[in-house]
């Protein structure tokens, strides 16, 4: 598989693109489904995580959000709708470096919906992630850099539930 350790330097194009999906998309797609689950709850699996954000640059106090901080965010929102949605956020990342950060960050940022970040590769977790989700509905965020999911385990996790 493909290094990514030097892919959170700098936010590259195809990042700008791919949060700017998930800004617009994950938000609909929690209240449009939230209704067909217990307590309005609704998950968002990331399986490649990253640190949570980019280096930042000389000058900014912080870096750029990267995915999990953006669907962290979009959590926060939906938790304060008069009618509450419960978007619960699952981060996978391999790196143990990225994994530590994230969770710091999860951490820190006293978020809604008991965030979780679960160490190991997307391919090793991603069926534990699944049964946490149960029923409930799912959006799952496959961003790999390199080779993506074996399609066996596509099918057989993702596909069948």
């Amino acid at each position: 598989m493909t290094s990514h350790n030097k892919h959170f330097n700098n936010k590259q194009a195809a990042a700008v693109l791919k949060h700017a999906l998930l800004e617009n998309y994950l938000m609909p797609f929690a209240t449009m489904t939230s209704s067909h689950s217990q307590g309005h709850r609704v998950w968002y699996i990331d399986a490649y995580a990253g640190p949570g954000t980019y280096e930042h640059k000389a000058g900014e106090s912080k870096g750029a959000p990267g995915s999990p901080l953006i669907a962290l965010g979009i959590s926060r929102k939906l938790s304060k709708f008069a009618r509450p949605l419960n978007l619960r956020c699952l981060f996978i990342e391999k790196n143990i470096k990225f994994a530590k950060s994230l969770e710091a960050i999860v951490r820190a940022g006293n978020f809604p919906g008991e965030p979780s970040v679960l160490r190991g590769s997307a391919e090793s977790r991603l069926p534990e992630a699944i049964q946490c989700v149960g029923n409930d509905p799912l959006l799952t965020f496959l961003d790999p850099f390199g080779t993506s999911l074996p399609r066996a385990l596509m099918i057989s996790t993702l596909m069948q539930r």
